[in-house]
């Protein structure tokens, strides 16, 4: 029985030094156990409701980082045989023999962020330790004395509160005495912590703002919403300018945020950086010649001159009766298409001076022109020049050469060359 006391006196010595070196949350736990003669590998939990005799442990338990603990604890009690039948046991209300041990456990926990998230209240765990155990009273004499031992466990925390917890745990004690298995049930409560005013699980200590409720990962802080969009700026994109889309503003409704829209006042295509393809023909506005109308290659839709050449009688510049019908067509093209433009160059043949020729070349190309001007089109959009008896087209050393130069040529402005046929 001394021996008994000393181990007891011993560890209740050495419990408050284990609760001092680690200045994070300390755990003071009480459980009742069952405590069963022989190995969880020989019937083991058969009779695990079978209280007749329970025990008693203390413990405390210090936080070293988010995966492991360490424990210390104290067990007082019986330890009871349901394996054997003797009548010496059965006497003896199945009392093998006394116990009183101490150990020292690490345990493994797996709400440790990786397995399960460390602010979860249930925290599965398992434990193995070293120890000394003290057996006296016993009816098999070789079961009296101490052993160093070896405690294994695994169990369940929850916690109630941020105080408060229920702890079930399975275990075995090996030793050379009598092995035996637990089943322990009971309450942990946290001792000596620090303040934590705001609650929110940084310790005053460690927190930047110690009255006010805050996240772990900001040092105790709330983390701010600067441009009050109800998005916090950690998880906002656009922290400074209001926004629905991750944070971030899209004055346009196209889906595509203003810093990453090229054209954030107008909706338009992911596929054009954001900007419209009003016609749809796959070339986006700002670079469609066309905007309107569906088209290829620079966006316009191909075109083709109703009329190309104008033929003039010698000497003269008025446009012919055979040639009004279709430059009243061309007018009817340049109206449904305005943003066409035309060149309409003038030429003459070699008969008389170069002055001359200029002169005419020039007021034939102004004749037509000024015949599309009464039919509707814009002055504007029709620019000409006179090349007098340059670029022939034929030889002007005979009569039906001549004739073939005397002429005007119309075609599209180099703007829209290309897209259109001339």
């Amino acid at each position: 029985m001394k021996k008994l006391l000393i181990i007891t006196l011993l560890s209740v010595i050495i419990l408050p030094c284990f609760a001092q070196f680690n200045d994070q949350k300390t755990w003071l736990s009480i459980t009742l156990d069952n405590n069963q003669y022989n190995s969880l590998l020989n019937h083991p939990i058969e009779n695990v409701f079978k209280i007749d005799n329970p025990s008693f442990s203390i413990g405390v338990g210090h936080y070293l980082n988010k995966s492991f603990n360490l424990n210390a604890e104290v067990s007082m009690g019986k330890v009871l045989d349901y394996t054997n039948n003797t009548q010496e046991l059965i006497a003896n209300d199945r009392v093998r023999s006394n116990l009183a041990a101490f150990s020292l456990a690490g345990r493994f926990k797996f709400n440790n962020g990786l397995l399960l998230k460390e602010e979860s209240r249930l925290t599965p765990f398992v434990e193995v330790g070293l120890g000394l155990a003290y057996f006296n009273e016993s009816l098999i004499e070789t079961d009296n004395g101490a052993s160093v031992s070896i405690p294994l466990a695994a169990g369940m925390a929850y916690r109630f509160t941020d105080n408060l917890q229920l702890v079930a745990k399975v275990g075995e004690n090996r030793n050379a005495k009598a092995t035996f298995k637990r089943f322990s049930l009971g309450l942990s409560f946290s001792v000596s912590n620090k303040p934590d005013s705001d609650k929110d699980g940084v310790l005053d200590e460690n927190d930047a703002c110690p009255n006010e409720y805050g996240e772990k990962d900001n040092y105790g802080c709330p983390y701010p919403d600067t441009d009050s969009n109800g998005v916090l700026d950690k998880d906002d994109e656009c922290p400074l300018e209001a926004g629905d889309m991750n944070g971030c503003p899209d004055d346009d409704g196209d889906g595509i945020i203003n810093v990453e829209d090229k054209c954030p006042e107008i909706a338009g295509l992911k596929e054009f950086g954001g900007c419209p393809d009003t016609d749809g023909d796959g070339i986006e506005d700002s670079l469609d010649a066309c905007p309107e109308k569906a088209g290829i290659d620079g966006g316009c839709p191909q075109l083709e001159l109703p009329i190309k050449i104008v033929h003039f009688k010698f000497a003269s510049a008025e446009v012919e009766k055979l040639y009004h019908e279709k430059l009243l067509s061309l007018a009817e093209l340049m109206k449904e298409n305005p943003e066409i433009t035309l060149i309409i160059s003038g030429f003459t043949d070699s008969v008389d001076s170069d002055v001359i020729n200029t002169r005419l070349s020039a007021k034939r190309a102004e004749s037509v022109k000024m015949y599309l001007v009464k039919a509707g089109v814009e002055s504007s959009r029709m620019s000409t020049n006179g090349f007098g008896e340059g670029n022939p087209l034929a030889d002007n050393s005979s009569v039906v050469g001549r004739a073939r130069n005397r002429r005007v040529e119309i075609q599209f402005q180099k703007q829209v060359e290309g897209v259109v046929k001339n």
